[in-house]
């Protein structure tokens, strides 16, 4: 058993995808806990995938620290609520137990991270925990396109996937930079936006930071791609 000290469930961000972007405190918790739990994906085929799974192994964790969970990926959102708590109803048990536990997350566990549902239901039993902070997908995307984020007095705007015309119109208009997340929620709303808005400027990101990233500015070429789930979009007049 590690030396652990009063904050015995740590959430710890993993990065947007590739495994030098994590921090070294986020390592060194990996390193040092007993106990790692993380997302697993079932596709309709039945296969399982983890990209946290990815970054963890990367760096030469124990493997007998791995407790995957299965994330139902369903509109419906009851299923995965369940997940989450079975999850931090094992938390719970270990942090009874004297063990140190990791509920890993990628990208940052505090910026859209799902993982809070699981930290909820910690805090509602009472376990102390902490988050380690970690590079969010956006911010790995704009040093990867070479994109100064924003400057100067410069705003920008976040919307989680619930574009619509009237926000991205009034924000361009009033002068914010836009950045759209869960870009795969809003696809069409996004595309007809573009094809009408001809003097907005757009850079494309998916699956960034892993061997499959795509950054494209040419609107005519996202018009008929599809938008996974790992994608995003800045917006800004030009």
């Amino acid at each position: 058993m590690n030396a652990h000290s009063r904050f015995d469930v740590q959430f710890v961000s993993l990065g947007p995808g590739h495994p030098d972007l994590i921090t070294l405190a986020a390592l060194k918790a990996l390193l040092q806990c007993d106990h790692i739990y993380y997302p697993v994906t079932v596709s309709p085929s039945g296969k399982k995938t983890s990209r946290a799974e990815e970054i963890i192994l990367a760096h030469d964790i124990d493997t007998t620290k791995l407790r995957p969970y299965t994330l139902p990926m369903n509109k419906d959102r009851s299923e995965a609520m369940r997940a989450y708590e079975d999850v931090a109803t094992q938390c719970l048990a270990d942090y009874r137990e004297g063990l140190s536990v990791v509920v890993a997350a990628e990208g940052d566990a505090g910026f859209y991270s799902s993982t809070h549902c699981i930290s909820d239901a910690l805090l509602c039993k009472g376990c102390p925990f902490r988050y380690i902070p970690g590079v969010p997908a956006f911010i790995a995307g704009g040093a990867h396109a070479g994109l100064s984020i924003t400057r100067l007095d410069e705003e920008l705007q976040i919307i989680p996937g619930n574009a619509t015309t009237e926000k991205l119109g009034d924000a361009l208009t009033e002068g914010r930079k836009v950045l759209i997340m869960k870009l795969s929620r809003c696809e069409k709303v996004v595309k007809d936006f573009l094809e009408m808005n001809k003097d907005v400027a757009a850079v494309y990101f998916e699956n960034v930071g892993t061997p499959d990233e795509f950054i494209s500015t040419g609107i005519e070429d996202l018009l008929p791609r599809p938008f996974p789930y790992f994608s995003m979009m800045w917006l800004w007049s030009k």
